[in-house]
């Protein structure tokens, strides 16, 4: 994990770039054999990217740096655009060419990557050396800093997401707020992700030409959004009663069908689903009727519209349908809609079906 630079003082010249508390002193200071309240402070007002240089120097200076940054940042691990996010503000992009550098004062760091920060302090460029991939650069920042990962965002194939996300649940107390997942994995790797990694928030997987695969899993986000997920079956919908929002769209093959959403109704009537506020699946295909009303009856306009919204974001807008109640009094609506997904399956049409959940 650490660098050539065992002693401060050995340190390359920085004056090519703007770190104005900690390395400014430096060469000065023996800053690791200051009183602990005073290396505290001064360390309190350097920026991550700071700390994790000084981090990476040696084991002492990464346990100095651990007094500090412990949980005092906020993460979000970007790996679809090579991007580090800590604190909504600073920065730590990868670029793929070393021509971002020309003409640039940037500094080498032998084995590991060269490097250019921008003068506000805000935004490190880096260019990875071959026998440092990204993987491993995430996950030595996320050492140095020893701070919560808020966000993943995973694509492009760049890394083994399994890997990073059991680092992650190894090495920090609280779960994931967001997951996204954008790329193809393997079915093992996807199973094992469902199965075992907790996210609070919002969990979102689009993956097109996923093979397709059974996995028993119990989501427990608030919003979970799944994108051509042909392995849903009405046992894994079921099993989504942790969730406030569920959006399952863009499945042409999908295994559901109103039979299966009418069960789905019949549990919720029931007082299933506690938490659930809206409910979309789209390329269902209708073949029976769904709490007795047929398709016509879920689509009969009714004369007004009304937004569905849910943490201040909105997520469809009811115009017609049926409405319903469960057997504790909780009222809502639902709907079927021929347009968007107006798609033929064997020899019948698809369509949108959607549960709007009325508190007030």
């Amino acid at each position: 994990m650490y660098t050539k630079y065992e002693n401060l003082h050995s340190l390359p010249p920085w004056s090519s770039i703007s770190f104005h508390s900690v390395f400014s002193i430096m060469t000065g200071l023996p800053l690791l054999k200051l009183p602990f309240l005073a290396l505290k402070e001064v360390l309190k007002c350097s920026t991550p990217i700071e700390l994790y240089f000084l981090g990476i120097c040696s084991k002492k200076a990464a346990r100095a740096v651990s007094l500090v940054a412990a949980n005092r940042f906020s993460i979000k691990v970007d790996v679809y655009h090579g991007v580090l996010i800590i604190n909504k503000k600073y920065k730590l992009q990868v670029v793929e060419h070393r021509q971002y550098f020309k003409g640039k004062g940037s500094f080498h760091l032998k084995g590991r990557m060269r490097c250019f920060c921008d003068r506000s302090d805000e935004k490190l460029a880096i260019f990875l050396f071959k026998k440092f991939p990204l993987i491993d650069f995430v996950i030595d920042v996320l050492a140095v800093l020893k701070s919560p990962v808020r966000m993943v965002l995973y694509g492009k194939d760049v890394c083994n997401l399994r890997y990073l996300l059991k680092w992650i649940q190894d090495n920090q107390r609280k779960p994931l707020e967001k997951l996204t997942i954008w790329s193809r994995i393997e079915n093992d790797d996807m199973e094992w992700i469902l199965q075992n990694v907790k996210v609070t928030n919002k969990l979102y997987i689009s993956i097109p030409d996923q093979q397709e695969f059974e996995v028993n899993f119990r989501p427990e986000c608030e919003r979970l959004m799944l994108s051509d997920a042909k392995y849903i079956t009405l046992e894994n919908l079921l099993s989504f009663d942790s969730c406030s929002v569920i959006q399952i769209y863009g499945i042409d093959k999908t295994k559901l069908s109103s039979n299966d959403l009418d069960a789905f109704m019949k549990k919720w009537k029931e007082g299933a689903f506690p938490k659930l506020e809206y409910l979309r699946i789209e390329y269902i295909t209708f073949k029976d009727p769904i709490l007795g009303f047929s398709k016509t009856e879920l689509q009969q306009i009714q004369g007004m519209k009304r937004m569905k919204t849910f943490n201040g974001k909105e997520l469809g807008t009811y115009e017609c349908g049926q409405d319903v109640q469960s057997d504790d009094g909780t009222k809502a609506t639902i709907q079927w809609m021929n347009y968007h997904c107006f798609w033929k399956k064997e020899g019948k049409y698809t369509g949108t079906f959607e549960l709007f959940v009325w508190r007030d």
